[in-house]
Parts: structure tokens; C-alpha cells; sequence
């Protein structure tokens, strides 16, 4: 064997292999950019967020908005502290004032959307939150002074149309935990955009961590609760873990990497996944039934998520 190739082989920190049109490397760290196709990151990413709504639902029998948020951020910041300390230690300068300024968009995000929870069903909140895919390529068209297209316009009529079935209660009534889930997709849609345009220049984990830790410290700041942490129960735990470490830490990270491979818009498309795993796992494990309101409603919401972003990456 060629001596060159011999200490390729043993060469600690990175081994790659060729075979046709794939390619493999293996590095340190957990998630290796030319591994995952950006496509299945951003699945993985709706299938985690999509369940959070009934975990959040449950939690917040046991724990008030703030200590849920701080909780949950803590926990995730810890995970990928502890996974990309090197990666930090290198790249903290560059990243740490972007990493705050998207950690304050995030953290009025989880705030409005675990507040809403309170007052409605998760499906509902799953819905409205992912009126975000809609508002993305509205900001945008805004922010850039693009005109919107009839696709686009189709889509934010079918959303708002969905919104308002949603809401048909009788008469339409929004109620606080309506509105408060709407403000927290206007901010979870600035969220994409505006990572969109700094993940370009940044190191994509290190911008990661440090907007967790933003969102935590933040929360935890302004909780009057004080924080108990052997009176949480195992069941609490249980899922305080599931939306640290995979719908926080592993689903944004993923996120963060894919964009740094694809448009704000194809990363909205592939997200309009998350409303209807959020419907499915709800009624899939019997925490709601689902109404016809909810369905129609939540099919329009869908439908003009397509429409409006499909458009747009064209």
C-alpha cells in the first residue's frame, strides 16, 4: 500500500471517500456538512418542532412560560456548548454579536408562542406559528422592495383565509392565545431571514449556541419563578429533555447548517411540514380531536404556504 494513502488512513480528524456522485467525510463534531443533504435536515427539523406543541401543551401543566423557555434553552445551550467547545473557543469573536442579536428574535418567538399554549389546543398553535412560511416571502418582497408575485398574493389570501376558519367559532373570535401565536410567527419568520443573511459568514454552530444562550439567560432574567430543579418530576424531565436537546439543539443547528446551503425560501417550503406533524402527533396520541374547522382551516394554511414559497424560489 502507498505510503501516502497509509497515513491518510490513520490520520486523526478526517477520512474521506469517494464513490460516484457521494461524498462522505467524518470530522469531529456531530453534524458533518457534505453528510446530511440540507432537504433531510430540514425535515428532521419539522418532524422535531412539529412535536412540541403537545410536550410544550403538557409541560406547562407543571411549569410557568419563562421557566419553560429558560429550561428549555439552558438545556439545549449546555448540549452543543459541551459538543462544539472547540469550534466556540475559535470562532467566539466573529459570532457572538450575531449569535445575541438573533438570540433576541428567538427569544420573543418562544415567548409569544409558549404564552399563546396557554390558551389554545396545540394543532391550533402548530397552524398559526406556521404562518411564518407565509410572512417570509411577504418580509422579504418588504424588506427588498420586490413586487409579489399572483402566486405569492394566492398564498397569503389561502393563509389568512385558513387563519380566519381557524377562528370561526360562531362568529370569528381571536382570542389572546391566537394573537399571541401569530406575533410569534412575524418574529420566527425575521428568525429565517434574517439567519439566512448572517449564516453566510458565520460559523453555523457557534451562531447556534450562542442564540440559546441568549434565550436562556433572557427568560431566566425575567422569570419570577424561582427554579426548582429537584421538584421537577421524571415525566417533567422527560420532556424538558426532548425539547432542549432534540427540538432545540439538534432541530436549530440543523436548521442553521441547511440554510448555510439554501435559500430562506427553500427552507420555508420544506417547514410547512411542521403545522401537520403538529396536528398528527396531537391526534395520533390523543391529546385533541380534530375539528372540521381545524382541518379546512389548516389545509388553506398549508396550501398558501406552498403557493407563496414555491413562487418565490422560482
Amino acid at each position: 500500500m502507498d505510503v501516502n494513502i497509509l497515513k491518510r488512513l490513520l490520520s486523526f480528524g478526517k477520512f474521506e471517500k469517494s464513490y460516484g456522485d457521494y461524498k462522505m467525510s467524518f470530522k469531529r463534531g456531530f453534524i458533518k456538512k457534505k453528510l446530511f443533504h440540507p432537504k433531510l435536515l430540514l425535515f428532521m427539523t419539522a418532524l422535531f418542532w412539529g412535536g412540541t406543541y403537545v410536550i410544550s401543551k403538557q409541560a406547562l401543566d407543571k411549569l410557568a412560560p419563562l421557566q419553560l423557555v429558560t429550561y428549555r434553552f439552558f438545556i439545549a445551550f449546555t448540549t452543543l456548548f459541551i459538543i462544539y467547545y472547540p469550534s466556540i473557543k475559535k470562532n467566539w469573536r466573529a459570532n457572538l454579536w450575531p449569535g445575541i442579536k438573533l438570540g433576541l428574535i428567538l427569544t420573543l418567538a418562544f415567548l409569544f408562542q409558549t404564552y399563546g399554549l396557554n390558551f389554545i389546543t396545540p394543532s391550533t398553535a402548530g397552524f398559526l406559528s406556521g404562518l411564518y412560511v407565509v410572512m417570509v416571502g411577504l418580509f422579504e418582497s418588504v424588506i427588498y422592495k420586490k413586487k409579489l408575485s399572483h402566486s405569492e398574493w394566492t398564498g397569503v389570501i389561502l393563509a389568512i383565509g385558513g387563519l380566519l376558519v381557524i377562528s370561526w367559532r360562531g362568529t370569528i373570535i381571536f382570542n389572546i392565545g391566537d394573537l399571541l401565536t401569530v406575533l410569534s410567527a412575524v418574529c420566527f419568520a425575521f428568525h429565517i431571514i434574517v439567519t439566512g443573511r448572517m449564516v453566510a459568514s458565520s460559523n453555523p454552530e457557534t451562531l447556534t449556541v450562542f442564540q440559546f444562550g441568549t434565550v436562556a439567560i433572557i427568560a431566566w432574567i425575567l422569570s419570577p419563578v424561582k427554579f426548582g430543579i429537584l421538584t421537577l418530576t421524571s415525566s417533567t424531565w422527560i420532556s424538558l429533555i426532548y425539547l432542549g436537546v432534540f427540538a432545540t439543539a439538534v432541530a436549530f443547528l440543523f436548521q442553521t447548517v441547511a440554510q448555510k446551503r439554501t435559500s430562506s425560501v427553500s427552507t420555508a417550503i420544506i417547514l410547512t411540514l411542521e403545522p401537520a406533524f403538529a396536528a398528527l402527533i396531537a391526534f395520533v396520541i390523543g391529546a385533541e380531536s380534530i375539528s372540521l374547522n381545524l382541518i379546512v382551516g389548516g389545509l388553506l394554511i398549508i396550501a398558501g404556504m406552498l403557493a407563496s414559497s414555491i413562487q418565490s424560489e422560482k
